[in-house]
Parts: C-alpha cells; sequence; structure tokens
C-alpha cells in the first residue's frame, strides 16, 4: 500500500516529473516499468516489515525451522561430490550440523561465495595458493560481481517547506510521536525513499535504463563524518543495467576474515554516459514549474558542476553503492556459470543457492522482491524433487 504522504513537495515533484516527459505510472512493477510512481515498500502497521520478521517471525511455531544466531558458517563439508552439512561456530564453539537432505546458501553476493570457497568450490589455483583444498573447479565462483551506483543531487526548499528536516525538528517531532503512537501514522512510518521514477537516457534504448529515488529529506557529512540532516530534499540517480564487472574472493582460509571485494563502479565508458545522463535528466525534472514554490539553489553539486565531465567527476567522488550486490554466484552454463536453473551448484549434489549472487545480472530496480521471489523459487524446486 501506498505511503500516508503528507508532503506536498512529494506530489509536486511528482507533477514536475510528468512536466519533464515521465508518464505516471501506478504501477512500475507491471506491465511497463517507465515512468514516475510512488515507491512500493514493505510496510505493515507503520513499521518496516523485513523478510526476517515476514518468514522467520513468522515462522516462531513452526516445528520444522531452528534459528541459530551469534552463529558463523566457517565451511560446507563435502564427501564424495555431496554437501552433507555445515561446519560453524556457534557463540565461539565449533560445531557441525548434519544436512539429511541439501545444503542451501543464502549469504548474499559476498558471504556465499566467500562460503564456497572455504569450501573447496572455486577457482583451483586461487585455492590452492591459500591451501585450500579443491573439491571442484568453478572459476566463476566471485566473479562477474556488480552493484548500482548512486549519484545525488540535492536542493534546498522554500522556508516553511515540509521535509523530514521541518518534521524531526523538537516541536514537530512530539507531535509525530503522539500521532504515531495513537495512529502508526507520521513520517516515521515512511520509507527513506517517497518516489520512483524508471527512465531511458537514451532515446533509442530499448527499456528505462535509470532510476531516481526521490526523498523530501536530506544530508551532509561533518568534518568527523558523521552524517548531518539538512533542509533539502534529494534526487538520487542511477543507471539500472551496469556492464561494469568487479570481483569478490577470500584473502585466506580464515572464516572470520573480510574477503577482497573490487565492483569496479562506472568502469566501463557506457556505464559512465548512462550516469551522466540519468544525472541531467534528473536535474531537469528540478527545474520544472511544478516545483517552482518548494525549492530554491542546489545545494549540491551546484551551479559550477555543468560539463559531462564535471558531472562524472563529482559522481564518482560523491555516489554511492545502492546496495544491491548481486552476480557472484551467476546462473548459467557457460565456463563461468555457478549454478544451474535450479539453483544447484554445478557438479556437486545437494548443495544450492538462493540470493543475489545467482543473478547473471543484477535487476533492474531494487533487489528485495526479487531476492524473497528467489527464495520462493528455490523452496517450491526443492519441494517438487
Amino acid at each position: 500500500g501506498n505511503v500516508d504522504n503528507e508532503f506536498p513537495i512529494s506530489d509536486a515533484f511528482i507533477s514536475a516529473a510528468q512536466q519533464a516527459g515521465h508518464p505516471f505510472n501506478a504501477d512500475v512493477n507491471g506491465a511497463a516499468q517507465e515512468g514516475v510512481s510512488w515507491f512500493p515498500h514493505n510496510i505493515k502497521n507503520g513499521r518496516r516489515l523485513s523478510s526476517a520478521s515476514a518468514f522467520l517471525g513468522a515462522g516462531k511455531q513452526l516445528p520444522n525451522l531452528t534459528v541459530l544466531t551469534n552463529a558463523n558458517t566457517r565451511r560446507v563439508l563435502i564427501e564424495q561430490g555431496r554437501a552433507v552439512g555445515v561446519e560453524c561456530t556457534i557463540n565461539g564453539k565449533r560445531s557441525t550440523l548434519q544436512a539429511r537432505r541439501e545444503v542451501v546458501l543464502c549469504g548474499g553476493a559476498i558471504n556465499s561465495p566467500k562460503i564456497l570457497e572455504l569450501s573447496g568450490i572455486g577457482d583451483q589455483s586461487r585455492l590452492q595458493a591459500l591451501g585450500i583444498d579443491v573439491v571442484r573447479h568453478l572459476p566463476g565462483v566471485g566473479e562477474n560481481l556488480h552493484d548500482h551506483w548512486n549519484a545525488y543531487i540535492k536542493q534546498g526548499v522554500v522556508a516553511g517547506s515540509k521535509t523530514y528536516f521541518s518534521e524531526a525538528r523538537p516541536w514537530a517531532m512530539i507531535k509525530n510521536l503522539l500521532r504515531y503512537l495513537l495512529t502508526r501514522k507520521s513520517f516515521l512510518a515512511n520509507p527513506a525513499a517517497l518516489v520512483a521514477v524508471f527512465y531511458k537516457t537514451r532515446a533509442d534504448a530499448e527499456r528505462a535504463d535509470a532510476q531516481i529515488h526521490f526523498a523530501p529529506a536530506a544530508s551532509e557529512l561533518d568534518a568527523k563524518g558523521n552524517m548531518l540532516p539538512i533542509d533539502a530534499i534529494t534526487v538520487a540517480s542511477c543507471g539500472v543495467r551496469p556492464v561494469s564487472r568487479g570481483a569478490t574472493h577470500i584473502a585466506s582460509g580464515d572464516c572470520n576474515a573480510n574477503p577482497d571485494i573490487v565492483v569496479n563502479f562506472l568502469d566501463s565508458k557506457d556505464d559512465q554516459q548512462v550516469a551522466v545522463e540519468a544525472f541531467k535528466k534528473a536535474r531537469a525534472i528540478l527545474q520544472q514549474p511544478a516545483l517552482r514554490a518548494y525549492v530554491t539553489h542546489e545545494v549540491a553539486p551546484g551551479n559550477a558542476v555543468q560539463t559531462d565531465a564535471e558531472i562524472l567527476e563529482y559522481i564518482r567522488n560523491t555516489g554511492e553503492p545502492v546496495h544491491h550486490l548481486a552476480g557472484s554466484c551467476k546462473m548459467g552454463h557457460d565456463a563461468m556459470a555457478v549454478v544451474d536453473d535450479q539453483l544447484r551448484v554445478h557438479g556437486m549434489a545437494g548443495l544450492r543457492v538462493a540470493d543475489a549472487s545467482i543473478m547473471p545480472e543484477v535487476v533492474s530496480g531494487n533487489t528485495h522482491a526479487a531476492c524473497v521471489m528467489i527464495g520462493e523459487k528455490c523452496a517450491a524446486m526443492i519441494l517438487e524433487q
């Protein structure tokens, strides 16, 4: 359902997007993705509903579910090409969990390849160099890593405009807290971004290749690196079909050590061009008549940044990952594929991966719903067997 949106500036942003040529789209997950829309979100009774609370929380009475916390997976145990269990540390004590049927890795795009490599599944020369016994040579493990990269425009607002900043001021916050406690509504129940725009950066693009997250809020870092809210709005833009690729690999056989992660954001010329065009189209929305009564000057990057080279430099230096890491155990049947179309690790029995790492290409938008669907589909395939 939609948010209790009481920020007129959000409605004005939707109107401005339409003035800039973006059609209104009631369902960006529907027949067509292109257009401006309210963001769908997972909020129930005023609280963000994560997949953990939706699935694990709902399953507290399930006889077939045990949740172990403070547990760190060391490796998958493999005997004669079959996954037979998991070795882990629970509250600091080493423990072995036997699998009667299968092991499913859902560690995400960083931890799933890490666990596979620690288990001896990956590029043989890389594993041998770390002194890990090779169980299965799969050179694609940890490769093909990619993510979306956000570029931010922060726009000042006219005094008295309603933003998350104004609503968090002491008196307004007390009012919002009371309203939230009584009705479960107020900006405290909102997602971070309220409005989405999916659009083409090039007229000849087949489908939307960029996305905007709009929030009636903004922040900046102080000298110590702390995030401070400012009275402004933020329009974040990103290319949704990146072609740049990186990798994540273990640097040692120690399961507590962090892997070496290189994402190579904006590595390709194509990604650079999309980022710059996406940024310019985001800027164009802010200059439309519908927003004139609400916005003032551009706080960041400001008018000094105009040429494509200046915009790209700004995006490189101030952009951030959208935290949609994917691709590092990709599904397919080529030499670099890690899992098949049933999510089974190639050449292994009783071992599957079900998370964003199996996407050969990241979905062209936010990854959460797609990851839930991957889990649902994996469960259905296991039950079918």
